[in-house]
């Protein structure tokens, strides 16, 4: 039986010739990073070296024609990165033309020269980070009231601190700081961005925080867009206006999501937007039916599935990339081609 699993997938790798897309979100070192949605400028140029010799990394166009055409002939490897922070410009566009490798930036457009934070980072940078906090905290969430004790973890220790830095969101929280942080992610996850402030402002207001973001988790500039943009080598995408979780909004609040950040790229990009990102990988099939009576041609969710021909042009998967060495990049990737 193992012999014909192993036999099964080698006959599906020779005649299906899956393409692999990768998801990055930030190429950088910040200071907390629940979500491990970071990769280090050191392995990042690491990582690339290694995509760049398998001569397979090739532009979310090409992608576009073939699932489209159900033509899916060949082995690639599609570099995409979401949100639109300003490290993408900064740190990973150099790198990325250094070895002369495409990718596809997905933009969420509330943020172009804001010079605001994504909510969860602000929540993150709150919770996670500062120095001390009152133990008790009370919040009025649309009529429910919202109660944490934080106990002993007012004041953020070395060893609390370490615990949080080691720390990934997907599994237990190790600490009641993180614990906070999840249940708090969870209740503004499906908000509208005015509510999500407004949660955010009261936040600040019991940990008598200032409303002074972090630099480095700035989205881009418009002049970054624009330039980055114009490069070749570069394709942008769509990621909505502000990040929602657009399963948890009608079709209108949908459509307005969707068109108003596909017209706002395509103004300032000069160019046509074909492809889309869900935010956090969550849709339905409201969304699907937008999609399409927009003209987008392709839309990528963080389903870890490879793409072949049979693939929905709405639903192609992507593999997140972690902050991995060269060595644990060539293992992740040998392992899925």
């Amino acid at each position: 039986m193992k012999i014909y699993h192993w036999l099964k997938k080698k006959v599906y790798k020779i005649y299906e010739q899956p393409t692999l897309v990768l998801m990055y979100h930030r190429v950088g070192q910040p200071e907390v990073d629940p979500w491990k949605l970071s990769v280090s400028p050191l392995n990042f140029e690491q990582q690339l070296q290694v995509l760049k010799k398998t001569g397979l990394v090739a532009p979310s166009s090409q992608l576009i024609e073939q699932v489209n055409a159900k033509n899916v002939k060949r082995s690639r490897v599609v570099l995409t990165f979401d949100d639109g922070y300003a490290d993408n410009f900064e740190v990973a566009k150099p790198i990325l033309e250094k070895y002369e490798l495409p990718a596809t930036f997905f933009i969420s457009t509330k943020h172009i020269d804001q010079y605001k934070e994504f909510w969860w980072d602000e929540l993150a940078r709150i919770l996670l980070q500062t120095s001390s906090l009152p133990r008790h905290l009370n919040l009025n969430l649309n009529g429910t009231r919202f109660y944490f004790d934080l106990q002993t973890e007012e004041t953020l220790t070395e060893v609390t601190e370490q615990k949080i830095k080691l720390w990934n969101a997907y599994l237990e929280p190790t600490t009641l700081r993180a614990q906070l942080y999840i249940k708090l992610w969870k209740l503004l996850s499906p908000l509208p961005y005015a509510e999500q402030q407004e949660v955010l402002s009261n936040v600040r207001d019991w940990g008598k925080i200032p409303n002074q973001p972090c630099i480095s988790n700035f989205s881009m500039t418009l002049e970054q867009l624009r330039e980055l943009s114009r490069n070749k080598l570069f394709e942008i995408g769509s990621h909505t206006v502000s990040h929602p979780a657009l399963a948890c909004y009608c079709e209108e609040e949908q459509r307005v999501e969707i068109a108003e950040s596909k017209r706002f790229l395509e103004f300032h990009t000069n160019s046509i937007i074909q492809s889309f990102a869900y935010p956090s990988g969550n849709y339905n099939e409201t969304t699907l039916q937008i999609l399409k009576q927009l003209s987008f041609q392709i839309a990528f969710t963080t389903h870890d599935v490879l793409v072949n021909k049979h693939t929905d042009p709405y639903q192609i998967g992507r593999f997140q990339v972690n902050n991995w060495t060269k060595d644990e990049m060539k293992k992740n990737l040998y392992s899925l081609f």
